[in-house]
């Protein structure tokens, strides 16, 4: 029982640290909300570039902070309930995925901090913003791939037992946040590839490949924030609700 509150009280921490920032996805700041995310900056005022630095700070820490709550929790939990069985898989995966989607919306929402530093060292702004989009797409693709080991866990788990599926609160939490998560990510594909189309082969042009990676979609990023709610949801209501 003392474990389980710890965990609780560490994810609620992590609630804190994770999901204000990555609120500030849906509801930028006046300053932000003047100028295009995805455009290349311009070299800013003195009094800009001090409070370019003191976000840079403060983003550092958070990050740190963050993802130091993210791994303690990991750790916690696997050390806690090592995987020796099927179901145990599902909490080590679900935990797995928490520092991974942390980091990818900590990358995406400084990507433009990441540009106008950038373009101080004489680099393109452009490619910056690229980079940051690629790297929020790799651990992305990870945290999913790790979300739905977990899920697929727990699913072949009660099969196993010839249990219900989807009776708890919990189960239903999580249900939610996992379609939360796949409607946030179709909304992402349909961005990239809506412009050219899919990776395709023609036999004119050989093989098409052009994403989109530079875009804007309010949709996304408030399907991308309550998804990420709802997985910490998730994994709270495991801990407190779980016997």
């Amino acid at each position: 029982a003392r474990i389980k509150k710890t965990l609780q009280m560490m994810f609620t921490f992590h609630l804190l640290l994770c999901f204000v920032p990555a609120l500030g996805l849906v509801v930028p700041t006046s300053l932000a909300a003047k100028r295009n995310r995805n455009a290349v900056l311009l070299t800013a005022s003195a009094s800009e570039e001090h409070f370019e630095r003191k976000k840079d700070a403060l983003n550092f820490v958070k990050t740190g902070m963050a993802v130091g709550s993210s791994l303690v929790v990991v750790g916690s939990i696997v050390q806690t309930i090592p995987p020796t069985n099927l179901f145990l898989y599902h909490p080590t995966f679900a935990a797995l995925t928490l520092p991974l989607i942390t980091i990818a919306t900590l990358i995406i929402q400084t990507r433009t901090s990441s540009a106008k530093k950038a373009r101080k060292r004489g680099l393109q702004g452009r490619d910056a913003l690229q980079s940051s989009v690629k790297a929020h797409f790799i651990l992305t693709l990870l945290g999913t791939l790790s979300l739905f080991a977990s899920f697929g866990a727990i699913f072949a788990n009660k099969i196993k037992f010839s249990k219900s599926h989807f009776l708890s609160l919990h189960a239903k939490i999580g249900a939610t946040a996992l379609v939360l998560w796949i409607a946030a990510l179709a909304v992402a594909e349909y961005q990239v590839w809506k412009k050219d189309g899919p990776p395709r082969w023609s036999p004119s042009r050989g093989f098409i490949y052009k994403p989109k990676l530079l875009w804007g979609s309010r949709t996304h990023r408030l399907l991308g924030v309550l998804a990420f709610a709802a997985i910490i949801a998730t994994i709270v209501s495991g801990l407190t609700l779980t016997p």
